[in-house]
């Protein structure tokens, strides 16, 4: 069995308000790779914000951006904490984690 997460990026009813895409992603991580998958993030974020029990959302939005608890970290940190989550993702193979992700772009779609 496998635990789905998705998230998409983009509203299409923004369509005819300037924005053209729309992004759909997600991964799909086998249950007997939960654990691992949880306890490299909880080390990832301990190496980042020490000290700090409860699970901190990493959000790409608030993370690129700098919202959020994110707000005061300087944009190169914040690229290596990007960096740091990309690793735990690639170390993590198939069948043991998916990703998957489509872009939709309005010029492709008839009616938005």
């Amino acid at each position: 069995m496998y635990l789905l997460y998705m998230d998409e990026s983009g509203d299409p009813g923004q369509f005819t308000k300037g924005q053209n895409t729309f992004v759909l992603g997600g991964l799909a991580v086998h249950e007997g790779q939960v654990r691992i998958l949880t306890d490299r993030m909880n080390a990832m974020q301990e190496a980042f914000f020490p000290g700090i029990k409860l699970a901190i959302p990493f959000h790409a939005t608030e993370l690129r951006a700098g919202k959020g608890c994110f707000d005061k970290m300087p944009a190169e940190k914040r690229n290596k904490i990007f960096d740091a989550i990309y690793d735990i993702i690639s170390s993590m193979r198939f069948p043991y984690l998916l990703t998957f992700a489509t872009a939709i772009d309005i010029s492709s779609v008839e009616n938005p």
